[in-house]
């Protein structure tokens, strides 16, 4: 069984993790080993700061805002993105990442060509975002790509949870804590940063396929993220 950590915030008693009162929970992996889900943390950004963005991982970089606004979050504040904002990160896609993580809400349905978060280069992209067919959601990694070739999606203006991660030779992706697809896992080693709101076109210099909407709680870690981690994240 797995112990958690429960906190209240406010009057409501919650299963917190990264989100919730912004602190972690505790969860065990393999039945034996107990790890808050901040270990590993690489990048935290909760956008209560955002000149320059506060990056809360220990050590992590602060993140550089093009354009993008701060406004009411999934929790507490996010930053909103209207369509040519981004923000880079400045974490470099040289270093292995295993797992990414953020909220995001749509100003308007279907998004299509929009890549809300990730790096691309050749044969070395990273990147979740919605391919070019309605409704749909995808991932590309190394040089497997999904995008265009999207799994069902049924896109509306609500929070989504959205995870991607690194584990067992796959990269699978997560929404609102369910397991959409898994493709093979694949090597990422381009020289690029990843960008949030746009994807880094990392051979061009440029973020292109800009999202519109707002995204909050964004996260990534060097390591894999256990069913639990997952599933408590997307409370």
């Amino acid at each position: 069984m797995f112990p958690v950590t429960l906190l209240r915030c406010g009057p409501v008693l919650a299963l917190v993790a990264v989100l919730g009162c912004r602190s972690a929970g505790t969860a065990s992996r393999d039945g034996n080993t107990e790890a808050t889900i901040e270990s590993g943390l690489v990048l935290a950004y909760d956008f209560e700061t955002v000149i320059p963005v506060a990056n809360a991982a220990p050590g992590g970089l602060p993140g550089t805002v093009h354009g993008a606004t701060p406004v009411k979050g999934r929790q507490g504040m996010g930053l909103h993105f209207d369509g040519d904002d981004w923000v880079d990160t400045g974490l470099s896609q040289t270093v292995e990442h295993r797992a990414f993580a953020f909220w995001i809400q749509a100003d308007a349905v279907p998004q299509k060509d929009v890549i809300p978060f990730g790096t691309m280069h050749d044969e070395s992209r990273l990147y979740l975002g919605y391919p070019p067919e309605e409704n749909t959601i995808g991932l590309g990694i190394g040089p497997v790509s999904y995008y265009g070739k999207g799994v069902s999606f049924v896109q509306d203006t609500l929070w989504h949870h959205v995870v991607l991660n690194r584990a067992e030779g796959e990269a699978r992706l997560y929404v609102d804590g369910k397991r959409l697809q898994a493709i093979p896992d694949g090597t990422v080693a381009a020289a690029g940063v990843y960008y949030v709101g746009a994807i880094n076109k990392a051979h061009l210099g440029q973020a292109m396929l800009h999202f519109k909407g707002t995204i909050d709680s964004v996260r990534i870690w060097n390591r894999p993220l256990n069913v639990l981690e997952i599933a408590s994240l997307a409370l």
